[in-house]
């Protein structure tokens, strides 16, 4: 496993297909933006899970094992996990960005990272 900062660990499989995963989030959002008309559309953010799926298909990766998964409000954050499903948090509900209480975050890495995220960007 390697490590990118204090927050983030990459499983060996994930940096095995890591150029991968770039490549298609790259293409999928190229092909979203030409099929809309060269308009941006709030579908490319999902280009990189796009490109995850598209890359482990292609090295014949099996996306099935819920244990790599961080689900707020559901289980603990360990460093086994290398994604982390958001969409299902009552407390960073996405679509209430930017105005999400950040105050309410527990401490662990995820809501830390999430905090420094919505406090440095501007929307």
């Amino acid at each position: 496993m390697i490590k990118l900062n204090k927050f983030v660990s990459i499983p060996s499989t994930v940096k095995s297909i890591i150029d991968d995963i770039i490549l298609y989030s790259v293409k999928v959002t190229e092909k979203m933006y030409i099929l809309n008309n060269n308009i941006k559309n709030h579908h490319t953010w999902w280009c990189a899970m796009y490109g995850l799926n598209i890359a482990c298909h292609n090295n014949k990766i099996k996306m099935i094992d819920g244990n790599n998964c961080y689900y707020p409000s559901i289980n603990n954050l360990t460093e086994s996990h290398y994604i982390a499903h958001y969409s299902c948090d009552k407390i960073y509900n996405k679509r209430q960005i930017p105005n999400v209480d950040i105050s309410l975050f527990p401490n662990n890495a995820f809501y830390n990272s999430a905090k420094k995220y919505l406090s440095e960007t501007k929307f």
